[in-house]
């Protein structure tokens, strides 16, 4: 998109479309995360906003991945997805209108009955995330209809519906790792990170791997160039890099031992940093993909200086 096509009126091409939609979703998760931390809440905690708001976008485009590689969703139809983020805000509203407590939770339980329960019951009877129930059955029957409408075969939509909804809620909504020995998960992990840290170390790096998914081929295409020995000898030197600056100036300050669980929390971060500046470069990545890139490279670094700022808090 450029200024011409903004003066005639001509439409985006797809590429600018992408990257529009999916900024008009990520408005509306910073708007969620607002009216959880400002208006429910009195929070401000950059961690935790940063780990609510990757939460929201991982789930979005998890979503979207199985609608374009389960029913071959085309783009421009599955861009329209990023307007069901008002959605996001039927549990504060029920909240302010019920005049209930908001403190949502993940569903921390390694029992699966409990975890069967919950996945059958959207929440319905959950002593925190009852809240979530009206929004989890307005997504599985959006998620319904939306994959009969790209579909229109019952066992296609039963199949993504099964995948996209419930695989969404067990990847976001079930607590898989716990790094703090007082609260439950189905995995115990020994990190040098607090809680929100590692979640949202853990949702960046979801989001960014379900991106590379969904975007597979275009990635595969810009990447042609990128093939090469120069190319493979700078993204190492930016891993090494990028590692050397985390061991040397983020760990140093915290209280827990660095452990190999924490080379693996920063992995997927650090390699699309190092990969970030090839990808900016290319002449085979389009415009709209070097904003993209752009994009994911600030939240990266906003990630982890917000962990060098903060080692010792929640």
């Amino acid at each position: 998109m450029n200024l011409r096509s903004v003066l005639t009126g001509e439409r985006p091409s797809l590429h600018w479309r992408m990257l529009i939609f999916f900024m008009v979703f990520e408005l509306f998760a910073a708007g969620r995360v607002f009216v959880e931390m400002r208006i429910l809440a009195d929070n401000t905690s950059m961690i935790v906003a940063l780990h609510r708001f990757l939460w929201y976008t991982y789930v979005f485009l998890f979503f979207s991945m199985c609608y374009r590689r389960i029913l071959h969703a085309p783009f421009e139809k599955l861009n329209l997805l990023a307007l069901g983020g008002v959605i996001l805000f039927i549990p504060p509203f029920y909240a302010l209108l019920g005049g209930h407590e908001f403190r949502l939770n993940y569903l921390v339980s390694s029992d699966p009955f409990e975890i069967a329960r919950e996945l059958l019951t959207l929440h319905y009877g959950h002593e925190k995330n009852f809240l979530m129930f009206p929004e989890l059955l307005t997504l599985l029957i959006g998620t319904i209809g939306i994959s009969w409408y790209f579909s229109r075969s019952i066992p296609k939509t039963i199949l993504n519906t099964v995948i996209a909804f419930y695989g969404a809620f067990l990847s976001a909504g079930l607590c898989w790792f716990s790094v703090d020995p007082k609260h439950d998960a189905v995995f115990r992990l020994e990190s040098m990170f607090r809680p929100q840290q590692f979640y949202a170390l853990q949702f960046l790096s979801l989001s960014l791997i379900v991106l590379a998914v969904l975007l597979l081929p275009e990635i595969l295409r810009s990447l042609r160039d990128l093939l090469s020995l120069r190319g493979a000898v700078a993204v190492i030197a930016g891993i090494v890099f990028w590692y050397a600056l985390f061991i040397g100036v983020v760990v140093p300050p915290y209280d827990r031992p660095f452990t190999g669980v924490d080379l693996v929390a920063v992995a997927t971060p650090i390699l699309f940093l190092s990969a970030a500046p090839l990808l900016l470069l290319s002449r085979a990545v389009p415009p709209a993909g070097k904003l993209f890139t752009g994009y994911y490279a600030a939240l990266s670094l906003i990630l982890l200086f917000a962990i060098h700022l903060m080692p010792l808090r929640f």
